[in-house]
């Protein structure tokens, strides 16, 4: 399933693709899409790691990239993939269902009309 992060860089919100495979984080992911090297930095955050709680890391980060202009970085929730119309069990009223994979959610009709 491919995820996707939105961003913010010098007041312009942006979307793009992201994979675990090619970067290890988030912000290496929109470094890269900006053409920014991130290498010193890598190697800095990495010592950070080592003799720091993962707090100071993450200040540390966050600090990093607002001086280069970033604003918020995170990865976009992914939305169900199908909708489907099934039937509850209580009756032939039929329902719009969001599943994922075969997964199916059964809703009996007593909460249908308290849903209505």
């Amino acid at each position: 399933m491919a995820r996707q992060i939105e961003y913010i860089y010098k007041g312009v919100t942006k979307t793009i693709p992201f994979s675990f495979g090619k970067f290890r984080t988030i912000y290496e992911a929109a470094a890269a899409e900006e053409g920014i090297d991130i290498s010193n930095f890598l190697k800095m955050e990495q010592q950070l790691e080592m003799v720091s709680d993962g707090k100071a890391v993450k200040n540390h980060r966050d600090s990093y990239f607002n001086k280069l202009g970033f604003g918020k970085i995170y990865l976009v929730k992914q939305e169900a993939k199908s909708i489907k119309t099934t039937t509850s069990l209580a009756g032939a009223v039929k329902v719009p269902v969001f599943t994922r994979a075969a997964n199916l959610l059964w809703i009996p009709q007593r909460h249908l009309t308290a849903l209505s």
